[in-house]
C-alpha cells in the first residue's frame, strides 16, 4: 500500500512484465495518492483491482489506458472508492468490458471529465456520488447488463470473490456503505434466485454534472 504515494514529481507510469510468470494483480490503496505531477498512466490487462485512494489528487493526470482481453473476460474486474477522486485534469475515461464495478465516489470532482464510456455490460450498477461535481461531463454512455440471460448465472464474479477475498476479511474496513454498493452483493443475495436482478443508479450518482447533456444506457435486453 502506498508505493508511490506523495511522489511529487512522478510523471508517467508504463508497467510492462515481459518473459516473466509474475504478473501485476492489483494497484493497490494509495498507491499513487498525492502525485500532483503524474501525467498518464498505462495499465496492463493483469491488473483485477484499482484498490481505494489509488490515484487520488492527481491533479495533473490526463491520460489512464487500461488494458484488457479482446472476449472481456480478462483485465480490470473492479475500481474501488475514491480511486480516481480529485483527479481533475482527466477529460475522458473508457471503462473495459471485463469491469463488473466502481466504487463510491470513483470519479468525484472529476472536473474536467467530459465523457464517460463503459464498453461492456458487466457493469451492476452506479454506486453513490460516482460522478458528484464532474462540472464538465457532457456524455455517460454505457451498455445495460443483461438480465434475463441464462447464461448470467454470477459464476465468473463468485469465482473472482472466492479467488480474491476470504469472507472472513474481505470488507470495507475504511467507509460505511449501503449493501448494494459491496460488489458481491448480488452474488450473496441472489445467486439462488431465479428472478433476475436489477440495474441500479445510486444516489447523486451525478449530481452537479452541471454540463450533462447526454445519458445512453443500451438495452441489451431486447
Amino acid at each position: 500500500e502506498g508505493s508511490f504515494k506523495n511522489c511529487t514529481k512522478l510523471e508517467e507510469v508504463e508497467i510492462v512484465i515481459k518473459g516473466s510468470k509474475r504478473s501485476l494483480k492489483y494497484i493497490k490503496k494509495d498507491a499513487f495518492l498525492n502525485c500532483s505531477s503524474l501525467k498518464s498512466i498505462i495499465i496492463p490487462s493483469s491488473v483485477t483491482i484499482i484498490y481505494e485512494n489509488a490515484f487520488m489528487n492527481c491533479s495533473n493526470l490526463e491520460k489512464v489506458k487500461i488494458n484488457d482481453e479482446l472476449d472481456g473476460k480478462n483485465g480490470i474486474k473492479m475500481i474501488q472508492k475514491n480511486a480516481f477522486k480529485n483527479c481533475t485534469s482527466l477529460s475522458s475515461f473508457n471503462l473495459p468490458k471485463s469491469c463488473f464495478f466502481i466504487g463510491p465516489s470513483c470519479f468525484m470532482n472529476c472536473t474536467s471529465l467530459q465523457t464517460f464510456q463503459c464498453e461492456g455490460p458487466n457493469l451492476k450498477n452506479i454506486p453513490c456520488r460516482s460522478f458528484y461535481n464532474c462540472s464538465s461531463l457532457t456524455k455517460f454512455e454505457m451498455k445495460c447488463p443483461q438480465i434475463d440471460d441464462d447464461t448470467n448465472n454470477y459464476e465468473e464474479e463468485q469465482e473472482f470473490e472466492e479467488n480474491n477475498f476470504s469472507h472472513k476479511s474481505y470488507e470495507y474496513k475504511y467507509q460505511e456503505i449501503l449493501d448494494e454498493n459491496d460488489p458481491f452483493y448480488y452474488i450473496r443475495n441472489h445467486k439462488h434466485e431465479d428472478k433476475p436482478r436489477k440495474f441500479s443508479i445510486m444516489q447523486e450518482a451525478f449530481m452537479n454534472c452541471s454540463k450533462l447533456e447526454e445519458i445512453i444506457i443500451e438495452d441489451q435486453n431486447k
